[in-house]
């Protein structure tokens, strides 16, 4: 008997070897965008995913039921594990003793589908939102101040393409008419110019200008949302597990050495402060699981990446890794759902190591059974 076990074990565990884990990814709330992740994923050989939309379920549970029984034949080695994101406010005293409002990202992982409607409730008492049409006419304001080359009308092009939900790439969008006036040359350094970096991502510019503390374009973005804690409880009473995501992505390391230094110092000092006050060490009552130490903002600083692993280590937390795809009207070829150089080695591990996350894998056609079920079961209601 234990001969036979040993060799099912054995062909458990090579069948886990050979699967890569997506445990970032985000995906438009479509049939046709969700085949496309899966797509990649298969491409990957990624055997567990998770999308981790923001402040939503309905890829899972509106969308994963429109799949037809020959979607979910294709991609049956991919195993989904229900996830969300959701923005957080955190306050940060940085290294040269400004204090000020971080939005930080928390990862759900592992969240009941069946609790969708306290999501909802959560969402809409809790979350602010900015108006897009004013955000826009803020930084068309602002971009003339300083000095940009650009004409008002081309923030407000493609109207029917969804372009002014997001006032950020609106304005992007109208900065590139004129790429050589507006932007730096690759690893050139102008103070007159944006970063060469937030012409290649227009969503570089939320992160390294309107919440960055130093930009002219700064927003406290962070006021909007509820505190780390409540988001946090919320995820707990979902049956999941709270990840603290990117930690990195909140510094932006541009400028010179000495700025990009310091902003990594920043990092750990974030990352350092947030773990102290949510760790079950020190707080019994509102815990963080978790970190997100590999992701592509950490820039492949090995440094930093150990300094986490530490942290980790020394707060008795879990460590996670993902590398924050994008499926949706700008997806490039280059992204991915598990690139080591991008979501670093943990995308590599074994799904065996993450025990928690194993024993929340679910098979997309059981998940999408259940889902059908629980609608049907709210409409006879």
């Amino acid at each position: 008997m234990r001969k036979i076990c040993g060799y099912v074990k054995n062909i458990i565990n090579k069948r886990y070897r050979a699967n890569n884990l997506g445990l970032h990814c985000h995906c438009v709330e479509t049939r046709e965008k969700l085949l496309e992740l899966l797509e990649k994923a298969k491409q990957e050989n990624v055997g567990v995913l998770t999308i981790n939309n923001y402040k939503s379920l309905k890829v899972y549970t509106q969308v994963l039921p429109l799949l037809l029984d020959k979607d979910i034949q294709e991609y049956r080695g991919i195993r989904l594990i229900p996830s969300i994101e959701m923005p957080a406010n955190f306050n940060f005293t940085n290294l040269d003793g400004q204090n000020y409002n971080i939005e930080v990202h928390i990862l759900g992982y592992g969240v009941d589908v069946e609790k969708e409607e306290l999501l909802q409730q959560f969402c809409n008492v809790k979350y602010k939102s900015i108006n897009q049409e004013d955000e826009l006419q803020r930084l068309i304001k602002i971009g003339h101040q300083i000095g940009l080359n650009f004409n008002n009308e081309d923030a407000y092009l493609d109207l029917n393409d969804d372009n002014r939900k997001f006032a950020g790439r609106a304005f992007v969008q109208a900065l590139m008419k004129n790429m050589e006036d507006n932007f730096c040359q690759e690893n050139e350094e102008n103070k007159n110019k944006l970063p060469f970096e937030l012409r290649t991502n227009w969503r570089a510019f939320q992160n390294r200008c309107i919440k960055d503390l130093n930009s002219p374009f700064y927003l406290d973005m962070a006021s909007l949302n509820p505190d780390v804690n409540e988001v946090i409880d919320l995820i707990h009473k979902m049956n999941g597990k709270a990840y603290l995501a990117h930690p990195s992505s909140y510094f932006a390391k541009i400028g010179t050495p000495n700025d990009i230094h310091k902003a990594f110092e920043n990092v750990v000092k974030f990352a350092e402060d947030f773990i102290k006050e949510y760790s079950l060490k020190n707080n019994g009552k509102t815990c963080i699981d978790g970190v997100e130490v590999y992701h592509p903002s950490y820039l492949g600083n090995i440094e930093v990446t150990s300094e986490m692993k530490e942290l980790v280590k020394q707060y008795r937390i879990g460590s996670s890794g993902g590398t924050d795809i994008h499926v949706d009207k700008t997806l490039s070829n280059d992204e991915t759902v598990s690139s080591d150089s991008l979501g670093g080695n943990v995308t590599k591990k074994k799904i065996k190591k993450y025990r928690y996350l194993r024993k929340k894998t679910i098979e997309i056609s059981k998940l999408r059974g259940k889902i059908i079920e629980i609608n049907n079961r709210n409409t006879e209601r």
